[in-house]
């Protein structure tokens, strides 16, 4: 790891690395004339403007851990009903089809409780990983028309997962 040499002149909140660029220690900013260094304090810092920009800076931070949160919830929510759907269908779809066998329905005619299965999955699958996809999208027009297409998948998949398990 990289760890720059700093210099702290005269005891005091002013830093001067080894490329000669000065700094204030206490808010980072390159050296300007809003510091006052003869002090030990900074006047940059306290300044409306800069505790402004860091209370914006924290919530956007803040935003981002939430927005993060939020789509992990519904990727691990997806996860989470997959499998499970895997342990539902040993558990229903093939007693369900036997039964449909027995009634006299041919064997051909109950592949589609494997086929809706299959696609459930797939869907699933892909649903889950377009969570991962939004968070990177940036604010804009297109992001709102994949989070809309999003939403449709998911209400369809939920639909689709119902069917399968009734």
């Amino acid at each position: 790891m990289f760890a720059p040499e700093l210099e702290m002149h005269k005891r005091i909140m002013h830093v001067i690395d080894v490329c000669c660029t000065e700094f204030c220690w206490i808010c980072g900013e390159v050296h300007n004339n809003m510091h006052s260094f003869t002090t030990g304090t900074c006047t940059v810092l306290t300044t409306k403007d800069a505790v402004d920009k860091k209370n914006k800076a924290n919530n956007g931070k803040r935003t981002l851990v939430a927005n993060f949160m939020q789509f992990y919830q519904f990727y691990k929510s997806h996860e989470d009903s997959l499998r499970l759907e895997k342990t539902l269908q040993e558990e229903v779809c093939k007693p369900k089809k036997d039964e449909l066998i027995d009634d006299g329905v041919a064997p051909a005619d109950c592949a589609f409780l494997d086929q809706a299965r299959v696609s459930l999955n797939e869907c699933r699958q892909i649903l889950m990983h377009t969570y991962s996809f939004a968070f990177y999208l940036a604010e804009d027009r297109h992001r709102e028309v994949f989070l809309e297409n999003q939403k449709d998948l998911h209400g369809n998949v939920e639909l689709l997962s119902g069917c399968a398990i009734h």
